[in-house]
């Protein structure tokens, strides 16, 4: 078996990722023929998650800025490093207890809907009811050595090698 490499898209996305952008760049590689992606694929637990509600944020923030705004991808980025600064984010690890989970994302979206208002149409149980198929789609994989991060791999084979 390949050695496990890491989901690395870019150096901007070490640290967060968008888990639908993820099954997508994971789907498109099958179809470019690469063998095992999905046994291959390792993300940090820690790696913190870019919700639709922080895209939405990302450009409502743009719009808030009028003339001095300054060009945002609109991808969630700033909004992610935001709660991630300010411990309010979600990992990786956190998706998988469902119950964590559904209270992070919904404080994370009443904060945000204080700020906007109307003006966020974010629906939480809709992406809650799409985290319960990522989280089958993923798995947590406990590494080889004790001290190491524990990894998530994509589902289709364990990415230790076991």
């Amino acid at each position: 078996m390949p050695p496990a490499v890491p989901y690395r898209p870019g150096p901007a996305d070490r640290d967060r990722s968008y888990v639908p952008a993820l099954f997508g760049e994971l789907a498109r590689l099958e179809e470019k023929g690469l063998r095992n992606v999905r046994e291959r694929l390792l993300v940090s637990d820690r790696c913190h998650i870019i919700t639709d509600c922080h895209q939405q944020v990302d450009g409502l923030e743009e719009l808030e800025l009028g003339a001095n705004s300054i060009g945002t991808t609109k991808r969630g980025i700033g909004p992610t490093y935001s709660t991630m600064a300010a411990r309010t984010g979600i990992t990786i690890s956190e998706m998988f207890d469902e119950a964590l989970f559904e209270r992070k994302l919904r404080v994370l979206a009443t904060g945000f809907k204080k700020r906007y208002g109307d003006q966020l149409q974010y629906d939480v149980d809709e992406e809650l009811a799409r985290f319960k198929t990522y989280r089958e789609e993923l798995r947590v994989r406990e590494s080889e050595r004790g001290g190491s991060v524990p990894r998530v791999a994509a589902d289709g084979g364990a990415a230790d090698g076991r």
